[in-house]
């Protein structure tokens, strides 16, 4: 129980003055973030249903993106001790907040998204059928 105290402590989530240990961990975690936004956004874009994706497609970008550099920012303020920014609290909540957000893009995905999908599906399907004048 001493090291859950110790992780619950006041004293421990706003300080800054220990030296940073675990930025390895940290820079390439918040940094596959920025990556995952654009490497995701272009394979969105190539594929033939994106205009049913597209919406989804920006919320995952900037929701990937924002979180990403606000994470880096965090990781940047924690090795250079900053008072506020750089407490272990905010890296925390910043973690939080990124699940918290990765599980609405998930209940958008599922009833919006798939919705457009099929009806991009139908349409597409119908399409096909028509005579084009």
């Amino acid at each position: 129980m001493d090291f859950f105290s110790k992780l619950l402590s006041v004293n421990y989530l706003f300080s800054t003055n220990e030296k940073f240990k675990y930025w390895y961990v940290y820079l390439p975690f918040f940094g596959i973030f920025v990556f995952l936004a654009f490497l995701v956004s272009m394979l969105f874009k190539r594929q033939e249903d994106y205009k049913a994706k597209k919406s989804f497609q920006k919320m995952f970008f900037w929701t990937y993106l924002f979180f990403g550099l606000l994470g880096l920012t965090s990781v940047f303020a924690r090795s250079q001790n900053l008072p506020i920014v750089g407490a272990r609290v905010i890296t925390f909540l910043i973690i939080i907040l990124f699940i918290i957000a990765n599980g609405w893009l998930l209940i958008y995905f599922l009833k919006v998204t798939k919705k457009e999908q099929l009806k991009f599906a139908q349409k597409a399907r119908k399409e096909k059928w028509l005579k084009k004048k």
